[in-house]
C-alpha cells in the first residue's frame, strides 16, 4: 500500500503524507470511487478535448456511477451516510467542470470567428454569436493536479457548496483567505 501512495503522490506532484490525509479524511478506502470518477473525467477531457461528446460521455459516466452506487449501497438496507453522499457532490462538480471547459472552448471559437474578416454577413449586418457563461467558462483543460485539488477542496468535499472552478482558480492564485462569491 505504501508503494501505491508513493506512486500516486509522485505522479500528482504532492507530498505522500498530504495524499494520505486527503484519502483518510474522505471516507477511507471508499475514496477509490471518487478517484475513478476524477481520473475518468480527466482522461476524457484530455483525449477527446472540450467537445459535446466529452460532455455527454462524462455526464453519462458520472451519473451512471452515482446511480449504481445508490443501488449497491441502499437496496436491502437502511439509509446511511456512505460514500454516495460526497460522490453526489463530486458528480455535480465534475459535470459542471466539463461544461465550463466546453463553454470556454466554444467562447474562444466564437471570439475568433466574430473578429475574423470573413465573418458571416446577412445583407449589410454582421452576425455576431453570443458568448455563453462567460463568468464560469474555463479556457484551458485543467491539469490532473488542478482537477484533484478542486475535487477534494476541504471546504466543500463532503456536502458542498458547489464552488465554480473559475472562482476556485481565482482563490488559489490570490492571497485572500476566503472564496469569492459563487
Amino acid at each position: 500500500m505504501d508503494h501505491i501512495f508513493n506512486t500516486i503522490a509522485t505522479k500528482v506532484g504532492c507530498h505522500e503524507n498530504a495524499l494520505r490525509l486527503i484519502v483518510s479524511a474522505h471516507l477511507g478506502i471508499d475514496t477509490i470511487h471518487s478517484v475513478v470518477n476524477c481520473l475518468f473525467v480527466y482522461t476524457v477531457l484530455t483525449l477527446i478535448g472540450p467537445k459535446r461528446s466529452a460532455v455527454a460521455l462524462n455526464l453519462t459516466f458520472c451519473m451512471t456511477y452515482l446511480l449504481w452506487g445508490y443501488y449497491v449501497t441502499q437496496i436491502g438496507s437502511e439509509y446511511s451516510f456512505t460514500w454516495t453522499i460526497p460522490q453526489c457532490v463530486l458528480t455535480l462538480r465534475l459535470i459542471a467542470l466539463t461544461f465550463d471547459v466546453y463553454d470556454g472552448h466554444r467562447n474562444a471559437s466564437i471570439k475568433s470567428s466574430n473578429s475574423s474578416p470573413n465573418n458571416a454577413k446577412k445583407g449589410s449586418q454582421t452576425v455576431d454569436r453570443q458568448l455563453i457563461n462567460e463568468d464560469t467558462a474555463v479556457a484551458e483543460i485543467p491539469t490532473l493536479l488542478e482537477l484533484l485539488s478542486h475535487s477534494y477542496f476541504p471546504g466543500s468535499v463532503l456536502i458542498g457548496p458547489q464552488v465554480k472552478y473559475k472562482n476556485y482558480l481565482k482563490y488559489i492564485e490570490s492571497n485572500e483567505n476566503f472564496l469569492p462569491k459563487w
